[in-house]
């Protein structure tokens, strides 16, 4: 991942970015004991290499639909903002480099996927029902990105099929003559 975006990411986190969550916590056989889920061992292989990859999708995708909303608003905490502004690529050029990233991070959770060690009939059973969890909420997630109209409005199914998505006219806000407001200042502090 570039510079630009590893800057960006820990950014997102700063400014309290609400990473995806996948809840398992109303499934029993995902109660967190060592007795039930395997040894701490078992969970941290697990976390960091299969738990990272959708979440790191999700992260992408939701940046690649939310973009035209973003950049209607001016709005630059983007991922595709960030390789357009940090990086000299084209929009396109980023929505590419974006959408590569989130075909790669789902061929490498395929692999990964296929890869789990065995830690014996029982924790494999589980770690089976929390991947297929993992899978079930990442394409999930895509469905719903184009089924309601948070995205894409009325044109999510038309978007889905084409992959084409007509950009917003930027708004600018209109601008507030402070000096005339009832904006409350400090005394002595001049709006600029």
């Amino acid at each position: 991942m570039s510079q630009g975006l590893l800057d960006f990411d820990r950014i997102r986190e700063r400014l309290g970015f609400a990473r995806p969550g996948h809840g398992t916590s109303d499934r029993p056989e995902f109660e967190r004991s060592d007795e039930r889920f395997g040894h701490l061992v078992e969970r941290k292989y697990l976390h960091q290499n299969v738990y990272v990859l959708p979440v790191l999708t999700l992260d992408a995708f939701q940046d690649l639909f939310s973009y035209d909303r973003e950049q209607a608003k001016g709005d630059t905490h983007n991922m595709i903002a960030i390789m357009m502004r940090h990086h000299g690529m084209t929009l396109q050029e980023s929505v590419d480099f974006i959408g590569d990233l989130c075909e790669k991070s789902n061929d490498r959770f395929t692999k990964d996927r296929a890869r789990i060690p065995s830690w014996g009939p029982e924790i494999d059973a589980q770690v089976q029902v929390y991947i297929q969890g993992l899978a079930d909420w990442i394409a999930g997630t895509l469905h719903w990105s184009f089924d309601s109209e948070r995205y894409f409005g009325k044109k999510g199914g038309q978007v889905k099929k084409d992959r084409i998505v007509e950009l917003s006219p930027v708004r600018i806000p209109e601008p507030v003559d402070l000096a005339n407001s009832s904006v409350a200042t400090e005394p002595g502090v001049r709006a600029s």
